[in-house]
């Protein structure tokens, strides 16, 4: 604890600079750090002022009296420092107080790991500067909803069932497929860089690393978080927007020289881009949602809220809610029921899969360490279809029930 009886005069760091987007909706702190990167805080407008009037000349009782006069509050010195000291300011290098603060390398989308970057931020910075015509909001608007209802218009008018498409995924090669189709990724991740580049942020790195122990790529917008919800949204939309104008040009190409491998290209491609959707995992749907509802951190938020009116139920009282928090309510009784729907929809769906998945794994592979060899591609493929389902039910039952054992702790 510092001694208040020594003047103490706080400023922010050098590395730190305070931002507000023009709408005011928010205030930020961005922070250089010694890798060349920047970490985001958002800090409530009563910190922001606080910050403002750290100039490295007010000790803490002129920086409480000029707030008070200010702003009409009735802060002291030790209250300042409490603030300080309650909000890690100091802990994250933001504040300096005795000469000894530094940036600290805070972890980026912690969610993600193994991180390792591909296209450094000046590459990915150039090349989003190429398209960034793409993102003007009325043009980006009206784009992206033509695209999606001219995929789903020639998909519904395809004579499609389940049975044909898992036939040509067995009897073609898809190694092309999936090379375009992580080309179309890329692309997404670019496009999340352009539009942040169109409204006057700084995209980052394209990287890959794992998400729920899947591969994915990473486009590092975190500059985004200067911007407007508004533009911020589209930020958002914009991977699906570029995957989508992508795959109708690839149904375009079909409809010429009537080629399976675009359609079913476009198609997967489509599919696949529409799980993004999902606001219940830290896809874009859910920072879709995030922005929509201008609350950060929903998934842990809304998990708040769920936990203190279990507490206040268990403990005989009715709890008094805002509108906002029956939203996070509401959003944390659909992400808990659709898991919990999902893994049952799994399990009825063909229950003695599931029971029996894990020996008829076991049995796969001491079949092919006793032959000494893999099987055929086309066994392999229809064992890898058939595996989906459980290895769906499987990982998505370990992770739920890691996950509230550590949060238990």
């Amino acid at each position: 604890m510092l001694n208040l009886d020594v003047p103490i005069v706080p400023r922010l760091h050098p590395a730190s600079t305070l931002s507000v987007p023009e709408t005011g909706e928010q205030y930020l702190v961005v922070q250089a750090t010694r890798d060349q990167e920047c970490n985001y805080f958002r800090i409530s407008k009563h910190t922001y002022r606080l910050l403002e009037l750290m100039n490295g000349t007010r000790d803490l009782t002129e920086i409480a009296s000029e707030y008070n006069r200010r702003y009409s509050g009735t802060l002291d010195a030790p209250q300042v420092l409490q603030i300080l000291e309650k909000s890690r300011l100091k802990d994250w290098g933001i504040v300096d107080i005795d000469g000894s603060a530094q940036p600290v390398n805070h972890p980026k989308a912690s969610y993600l790991w193994m991180r390792i970057k591909i296209f450094p931020a000046d590459w990915v910075n150039r090349a989003a500067g190429l398209i960034t015509w793409a993102f003007q909001p009325l043009f980006f608007w009206i784009t992206l909803l033509l695209t999606n209802f001219t995929l789903l218009g020639i998909i519904l008018l395809e004579d499609l069932n389940l049975q044909g498409i898992r036939s040509y995924f067995i009897e073609n090669s898809v190694l092309a497929l999936y090379a375009w189709y992580t080309a179309t990724v890329l692309f997404h991740e670019l496009g999340h860089a352009a539009a942040t580049r169109r409204f006057g942020a700084r995209p980052g790195a394209i990287g890959f690393g794992f998400y729920l122990l899947s591969p994915v790529f990473y486009a590092d917008v975190s500059d985004a978080w200067r911007l407007d919800r508004g533009k911020r949204i589209i930020v958002n939309f914009a991977g699906m927007y570029m995957q989508w104008v992508i795959c109708a040009g690839m149904m375009l190409i079909y409809l010429i020289v009537n080629d399976a491998f675009w359609f079913y290209g476009a198609l997967f491609t489509f599919v696949v881009s529409l799980y993004n959707f999902n606001p219940f995992l830290k896809y874009d749907g859910y920072w879709v949602l995030s922005d929509a509802l201008n609350v950060p951190n929903l998934r842990e938020r809304s998990n708040l809220v769920l936990k203190g009116i279990v507490r206040a139920l268990w403990n005989g009282r009715i709890p008094a809610i805002s509108w906002k928090e029956t939203l996070l309510l509401l959003y944390a009784l659909c992400s808990w029921g659709m898991m919990l729907l999902f893994l049952g929809f799994i399990v009825l769906i063909n229950p003695s899969e599931i029971v029996r998945f894990p020996a008829k794994l076991f049995a796969f592979f001491t079949e092919i360490i006793s032959a000494g060899h893999l099987p055929a591609i086309a066994l392999l493929k229809a064992f890898m279809i058939d595996a989906i389902q459980p290895i769906s039910f499987y990982l998505i039952l370990i992770l739920s029930i890691k996950k509230r054992f550590y949060h238990g702790k």
